[in-house]
């Protein structure tokens, strides 16, 4: 955030505070935690997946970083966790998942202080028309399956048999001529290996997805009484 927030200016040596909301199994998290680890800054993890923060924590525990404060806590609970103002927060993936996701910017906003900022990872709703073209196709095709298992195993025999011409199959085509893996997948993803059950549910079953056009970003934004910035690149 340097660069786009405070232009390189920002004072890490005087109590800097960041926390990091839905920060799975510490992608992101290690990366601020070492870059920051010969300041004073306290670093504050938060996830409603224990198996997730129990890999981020033993990822932290093997790099010897303890500049870490853990949560296994859901976006929704941090007004009752009395947490403090934090100058930097990072969440990425988890206002997509949100029944409301304004309620849970503006949570976030009022746990910056003044001159705080945030980064955000939404979903972009043009650039994965395929995968929402499919997500459409999976809830019909499994209207009346009982199980998650049920479920994974019949898109797995739909995305099959989709045609080339199929919007997704078309995207899942251009990520890999472009970048050498399947960009809707995991980022490490193996070309030669099916997608996951996790991934299966994450991409084509989750049942709330809510993906923003660049004006609706601008007006969630707004709405909840904060400035946008800057775009950053996803790399």
């Amino acid at each position: 955030h340097q660069p786009f927030l405070v232009e390189g200016k920002a004072a890490f040596q005087s109590g800097f505070r960041v926390l990091v909301v839905g920060g799975g199994t510490g992608y992101s998290l290690l990366y601020l935690a070492e870059q920051l680890s010969h300041t004073d800054t306290e670093i504050v993890y938060l996830d409603f997946s224990e198996a997730a923060m129990k890999i981020a924590k033993k990822r932290a525990e093997l790099r010897g970083l303890t500049n870490i404060q853990w949560y296994h806590k859901s976006l929704e609970d941090i007004p009752s966790l009395g947490l403090g103002k934090f100058d930097f927060i990072e969440c990425w993936g988890v206002l997509t998942h949100l029944m409301e996701p304004l309620k849970g910017l503006q949570i976030l906003q009022k746990s910056l202080t003044e001159t705080g900022g945030m980064s955000l990872m939404l979903y972009s709703k043009y650039a994965r028309t395929g995968v929402y073209q499919a997500q459409e196709l999976m809830r019909l095709v499994n209207k009346f399956a009982k199980t998650m298992e049920e479920e994974i195993e019949n898109t797995r025999k739909i995305l099959k048999i989709l045609p080339k011409t199929n919007w997704y199959k078309r995207s899942e085509l251009d990520q890999l001529e472009a970048y050498g893996e399947y960009r809707y997948g995991s980022r490490n993803h193996d070309i030669s290996q099916a997608y996951s059950d996790t991934e299966i549910y994450d991409i084509f079953l989750t049942k709330v997805d809510n993906p923003y056009s660049i004006p609706e970003v601008y007006q969630l934004v707004e709405n909840a009484s904060m400035n946008f910035v800057e775009y950053s690149a996803w790399d």
